[in-house]
């Protein structure tokens, strides 16, 4: 349940794991055990009378922060709020991210871009010259029509350019000072 899952085996899975834990706990509690906390009370089985009254006064507090409240509601609120994991919750959640990724058109203009430029690359990893970077350079040019130009890819062309602006020593010295 670390990571908010919260499936039947899951949970059966963490119970039985701090089940094991305290029974451990109670079998061997050590030395130093603190007295008047509830922690000692669940965890070491400690039924004095100051771990039973903290014990007490803790439940007392939990049950008031509850009441008033309402159980979470299911679906994306109760995905994203409350790590509830039901199947209401899940489907919701589901829903809205291919709501969102249906609505999303950002990426796929560059995905084109890259697609189309990529078709018509021949000099795929082969080193820039100083030509084609000056070409690359140029401002008045997009980068989709230098990649078509120098037969590169969009991601190619995109990449230099990011270098040549971060002033790339070596790019720096085949091209020259940038305007």
């Amino acid at each position: 349940m670390r990571h908010g899952c919260r499936c039947d085996p899951c949970r059966k899975a963490c119970a039985d794991y701090a089940k094991r834990r305290r029974d451990a706990a109670k079998a061997s509690p050590p030395a130093d055990l603190k007295h008047g906390k509830s922690s000692t009370y669940v965890n070491y089985g400690c039924r004095c009378e100051m771990c039973a009254d903290a014990r007490s006064k803790e439940l007392r507090r939990q049950a008031s922060a509850r009441k008033g409240k309402q159980p979470p509601a299911h679906g994306v609120s109760g995905y994203k709020h409350y790590d509830c994991r039901c199947e209401t919750c899940r489907q919701a959640a589901a829903a809205e991210r291919s709501a969102r990724d249906a609505g999303a058109d950002a990426g796929k203009y560059t995905q084109r871009a890259q697609d189309a430029t990529l078709a018509q690359a021949k000099r795929h990893g082969d080193q820039w010259t100083g030509p084609e970077l000056e070409i690359a350079s140029r401002k008045d040019l997009t980068a989709r029509q230098v990649a078509f130009m120098l037969g590169r890819s969009l991601s190619a062309v995109r990449n230099v350019r990011d270098r040549m602006r971060n002033d790339d020593p070596k790019l720096a010295r085949v091209v020259g000072p940038q305007p």
